[in-house]
């Protein structure tokens, strides 16, 4: 395992660095942020090294990344999402060793893991699978897979089928007395995680038994947003609830054929430019937000003595450290000058960039057209077609 890790390490880098399609500056780029995930995971930060094989891949996607963070995954103990990135390398045409792979996700499926089970009352003979492990409650260490589990006292009898996958911890909760119903939890997304009264009941869609009354339900699933609601359960009945989850802002779908790449940023910056008709200098200070190529900012700022507000929406055509960027927006003068459109081209360098932070240069040119009054003598205040040749926006930016 670590001397096919170390031939895919160099591999993945050679291949990066000759990905068709992708820019010399790109290149440059994910070479970098491979090499800086290379450094992590020989110090044994493999969060770190995740992050930069993510911003390697997003720059030029190569499976060989995918491998890494998969890699990591798995020695951060979470083996579903090693399993998830695993199953993308075996999804990508230029990925190796397949058989391999394939195994090692079955080995990850079927690891084992803890299993609590409890019951009310407490005291009851447990059964796994059939064969008696014991009393209520209980612990102890169950293989991969699914399994039958079953608990009896004073001829009172409750039993549930569990799966086990990827060594993640399951509780069980079973009723072995006579004032019960059944809760049948059917969510959307199948999948999501269903934890009743505190204890995990499975993923949906999930039937458990639980004394009468009123009970609190809470569904959980990567990419949407948590949900925490009541149902009530009534003597002998299948009480049923369809929950719907939403998806959270700025995510991806889990089974998503490419690892996440939206990529949300807070920016503030300082702009400084000239205007063609001798209107003087402008100046304003923005804030907005940056998803991956596109960006959105509201600015305030000065031309001359009158106080503007804009809107622009800017996107970069690349993804590299230099990328040409256009953009359209709408500004605002003041009564006297009124309102009008703009629109802008240029170039964006990012001066420095990792994967929390980032400070670049935005450098681009703005034509404004706008609506004034055409009788008054200065030009800004009439309707006006202005040119600003130079126009420089210092931006931060961080997650």
């Amino acid at each position: 395992m670590p001397a096919v890790r170390a031939l895919a390490l160099v591999i993945g880098l050679l291949l990066v660095l000759s990905a068709p399609g992708a820019h010399a500056d790109e290149r440059e780029d994910a070479k970098q942020s491979f090499a800086e995930g290379q450094a992590a995971d020989k110090r044994g930060d493999w969060s770190a090294a995740i992050e930069h094989y993510l911003r390697a891949y997003d720059l030029v996607p190569h499976p060989f990344a995918l491998y890494n963070i998969a890699a990591d995954y798995e020695h951060l103990g979470k083996l579903r999402e090693a399993a998830r990135y695993y199953t993308l390398y075996l999804a990508a045409p230029e990925s190796t060793d397949r058989p391999r792979v394939r195994k090692l996700l079955e080995e990850l499926r079927v690891r084992p893991a803890r299993l609590t089970v409890r019951s009310q009352p407490e005291g009851a003979r447990l059964f796994i699978d059939g064969q008696v492990v014991g009393a209520t409650p209980y612990i102890g260490k169950v293989k991969g897979g699914t399994h039958r589990v079953a608990a009896d006292k004073d001829n009172h009898r409750d039993e549930k089928t569990i799966n086990i996958e990827f060594g993640e911890p399951v509780e069980v909760q079973l009723i072995v007395g006579v004032n019960t119903g059944t809760l049948y939890v059917n969510a959307y997304p199948p999948g999501a995680l269903v934890t009743i009264d505190g204890t995990v009941a499975g993923t949906s869609p999930v039937q458990v038994p639980l004394p009468v009354g009123t009970h609190r339900v809470q569904i959980a699933q990567e990419g949407f947003s948590p949900l925490d609601t009541t149902a009530v359960v009534t003597t002998g009945m299948i009480n049923e609830i369809r929950p719907r989850l939403t998806t959270a802002l700025g995510s991806l779908p889990v089974d998503s054929s490419t690892p996440p790449v939206i990529k949300v940023n807070y920016m503030v910056g300082v702009t400084a430019g000239l205007d063609l008709s001798d209107v003087g200098p402008a100046y304003a200070f923005e804030f907005g937000l940056r998803f991956t190529k596109l960006e959105m900012a509201f600015a305030v700022g000065k031309v001359r003595d009158l106080s503007s507000l804009e809107l622009q929406v800017r996107y970069a055509i690349t993804a590299g450290r230099l990328a040409p960027v256009v953009g359209a927006g709408y500004s605002y003068l003041g009564s006297s000058a009124g309102a009008g459109y703009e629109a802008l081209a240029g170039v964006r360098y990012e001066l420095v960039s990792n994967a929390r932070a980032g400070v670049g240069l935005l450098t681009y040119v703005a034509a404004r057209w706008s609506v004034g009054d055409p009788a008054n003598e200065d030009p800004l205040k009439q309707e006006s077609f202005a040119v600003f040749p130079l126009n420089v926006t210092l931006q931060a930016y961080y997650r």
